[in-house]
């Protein structure tokens, strides 16, 4: 473990506490974990040391130390035993992360969300950094209830499965998504250091993989933008078809369609003074 910061102290006698703060350590969130509120420490899970914590770690060196105790390079909560506990509890939660100095994080590499230990990958498109899974951050309500501002951060799941959600991330109203604000590029529910794309960030994603598509038109737009987006698409955003939850409260359109909202408003009748903005895929252009 590395300091991020300059040792002070007199003498020979310094100190430094690396459990103070997710940017004590160098190479920040990705090398540390917020254990409790305010207290930080290494990842753990990466048995093999070489400096990501991944599948390798739990078939090479878990898996074949299983049920043994002692000083185990499985034992990746030690305790002195390598069990259940090692895999559930540590390895698969820090899986995907870098769990040893590796400098500063760079889009492509994958990000812990703190508020529940979730790892999300990323992309470069463009000059765009984006995430290249969908949030699954809150807790799940039904799906005929409203969102309201409590400050909980609530979620949709499709058919109120959680098991929809950790495969396709949540489903959120425009208002709880925006936690209550209304200006363009909030975090809004995002992980901390993230944002909410506003419509000209949009713009500029669809214009980076079709360049035919024309911002202004409202519909579908475009040649094929939807499938460089879409997985299996050259662009590497892997978009899944998620589904919608509807105005009633029902889902619709699970592996057909997927939808995003903008943190964009746009006042585009008088029936409707307070739409906002979202993007489908679910065709070979993107529809606004």
């Amino acid at each position: 473990m590395m300091a991020s910061l300059t040792f002070s102290g007199t003498g020979q006698r310094y100190h430094y506490d690396f459990s103070s703060g997710g940017d004590m350590v160098n190479g920040g969130q990705l090398c540390h974990k917020e254990l409790a509120p305010g207290i930080w420490g290494m990842i753990s899970g990466n048995g093999n040391a070489d400096e990501t914590v991944s599948v390798a770690d739990k078939n090479d060196v878990w898996n074949p130390e299983g049920g043994l105790s002692g000083y185990c390079a499985g034992d990746f909560n030690l305790d002195g035993f390598v069990d259940n506990n090692d895999k559930l509890e540590q390895w698969t939660v820090n899986a995907g992360r870098q769990s040893q100095v590796t400098g500063s994080w760079t889009c492509g590499q994958p990000f812990a969300d703190i508020r529940d230990g979730r790892i999300y990958g990323t992309i470069l498109i463009g000059n765009q950094c984006w995430m290249s899974q969908n949030l699954n951050a809150g807790t799940m309500i039904i799906g005929t209830t409203n969102m309201t501002h409590n400050g909980i951060t609530e979620k949709y799941c499709y058919y109120n499965s959680n098991v929809h959600c950790r495969n396709y991330g949540g489903l959120y109203q425009w208002n709880e998504m925006m936690q209550y604000l209304t200006n363009p590029g909030v975090q809004g529910i995002c992980p901390g250091n993230w944002h909410l794309p506003a419509d000209g960030e949009w713009c500029q994603l669809e214009q980076s993989v079709d360049s035919t598509i024309q911002c202004n038109v409202i519909g579908w737009r475009g040649l094929n933008g939807g499938l460089h987006l879409m997985r299996g698409g050259t662009s590497g955003c892997d978009a899944i078809m998620a589904g919608r939850r509807t105005t009633s409260g029902y889902f619709s359109f699970i592996g057909a369609y997927t939808y995003f909202w903008t943190s964009s408003r746009e006042n585009i009748s008088i029936c409707y003074p307070d739409a906002h903005r979202q993007h489908a895929l679910g065709q070979p252009g993107l529809f606004q």
